[in-house]
């Protein structure tokens, strides 16, 4: 019992690897799914008889099949099973009964993903040792026949693409002696008619992200720490959101958010993209009792034209996590933890009725710009003109479009007025950078102003 106990504890510290929450036992033996008016809050509720099915403390990564059929859900609970319990429940959006695909797998299987023509739902497996994880395989469950295959050995994190030509998924190239813990991820594209693997993008944040397709299937947005992005770290945020073209171009750092970003999903027209943010006390050592020092779980959306965003608890529950659009793109499913009752739910989506921007841009001071840089395109040299409204201390910098610093062209006390500064297209080490876009950053006290320019060779 003891040792029992020690694995429990270390398969909520996994959990909190991936900032999720894991309250305490909470035996519910069925699913509950509401259907939510955004005018009238709660319409009309009705509930899925899922007894025996799986006994459940939480539901999370809700993801609806591209059919409209079915809502995938990972159920974690039970804790008193040997290895606890997590699986990967198949809820049809009809009202008829859930089926718990991977009840037969004793380990944990999470992070599922449905093919792109909803015959199969493919998921994480992650091979659970003495207390600790020894190893991932993404596999497969055929939805009709229930037929189990091994899709990808030591892949974790399954995307498709709309198209269904390609796969794509996390895997470690560092690894460490004591398993996965501690290792860095990869994004790998796997191309499913031609059998040829790339990689798309390394991390050096140790948590894999979840990762998804753009409806276009162009690239792939997932999250990002400021550990991989100096934009990230001298803005003082923690994550963001990054596009990944899968032709190879340079990635773009296209959100930023002050607190854990995850789960960052398309609409099926590409105007919105939901994600899961998790506000912390920073003054708490996390801990199980104190919920691991998180305040508040949000969906928010988030504007791609725009760049406005939102927090939709001020319209639904609190605790609302990882959100997922119906195939039309009219409604929206996510997962609820009220505390008492992990819940699914699924929501009317009108984004006219809950609009309400959160981040709020302060204006700059009459006078503050870069002005613009000449020649643009260039190559190899540009001269970067910007403007200050006072006296002070000021800085200039180059990123790349992922946010890593490239060049500091100014770091001292200017005087009022218009500046001109030459970047000669090389990075801090006097190296020659490559074709690509790239930001020019104007700092001020608490000023700042970017631009684009691109170089081309």
């Amino acid at each position: 019992m003891k040792k029992q106990s020690k694995l429990i504890n270390f398969l909520n510290h996994f959990f909190n690897r991936g900032e999720r929450t894991m309250k305490a036992l909470i035996l519910s033996t069925f699913v509950v799914i509401f259907a939510i008016s955004v005018s009238t809050v709660f319409s009309e509720d009705f509930t899925l008889d899922a007894t025996g099915v799986v006994s459940v403390n939480q539901y999370y990564d809700a993801v609806w099949s591209p059919d409209g059929n079915y809502i995938a859900v990972t159920a974690a609970g039970n804790p008193e099973a040997e290895k606890g319990q997590v699986d990967v429940l198949l809820v049809p959006v009809d009202g008829s009964k859930p089926v718990n695909l991977t009840g037969d797998i004793d380990d944990w299987c999470r992070n599922q993903k449905f093919t792109f023509d909803s015959s199969e739902v493919a998921f994480t497996r992650l091979f659970i040792g003495d207390e600790r994880i020894t190893g991932e395989n993404i596999e497969a469950v055929n939805i009709k026949t229930g037929e189990h295959r091994v899709v990808m050995e030591d892949a974790l994190n399954p995307a498709f693409s709309n198209d269904g030509r390609y796969l794509a998924f996390i895997r470690y190239y560092d690894l460490t002696k004591n398993g996965i813990s501690g290792s860095k991820p990869k994004i790998v594209l796997y191309d499913l008619l031609e059998k040829e693997a790339t990689d798309l993008f390394k991390f050096t944040y140790a948590v894999p992200p979840s990762i998804h397709f753009s409806p276009d299937n162009t690239h792939i947005i997932t999250s990002i720490t400021s550990v991989d992005s100096e934009i990230l770290s001298e803005q003082g945020k923690r994550n963001g959101i990054v596009l990944i073209p899968l032709d190879g171009s340079d990635p773009e750092l296209i959100h930023t958010n002050s607190y854990h970003i995850n789960f960052p999903t398309y609409s099926p027209d590409g105007k919105w993209i939901v994600y899961t943010q998790y506000e912390h006390d920073l003054t708490l050592k996390p801990t199980r009792e104190n919920n691991w020092g998180i305040t508040s779980i949000d969906i928010v959306l988030y504007e791609t034209d725009t760049g406005h965003s939102m927090k939709l608890s001020e319209y639904f529950e609190v605790y609302n996590s990882d959100a997922s659009f119906s195939p039309d793109g009219s409604q929206i499913c996510y997962t609820l933890d009220f505390g008492e009752d992990g819940l699914i739910y699924i929501s009317d989506f009108k984004p006219e009725y809950y609009f309400k921007a959160v981040n709020v841009n302060i204006m700059a001071p009459e006078g503050f710009a870069i002005t613009g840089n000449y020649p643009n395109p260039f190559n190899p040299a540009t001269t970067i003109e910007f403007s200050l409204p006072e006296a002070g201390f000021a800085h200039l910098v180059i990123y790349n479009i992922m946010g890593q610093k490239i060049r500091e062209l100014v770091s001292g006390h200017l005087d009022s007025g218009v500046h001109n500064v030459v970047w000669d297209g090389r990075d801090d080490s006097s190296s020659f950078v490559s074709t690509g876009t790239y930001i020019s950053r104007l700092k001020l006290g608490d000023n700042v102003a970017t631009k684009q320019m691109m170089l081309l060779k």
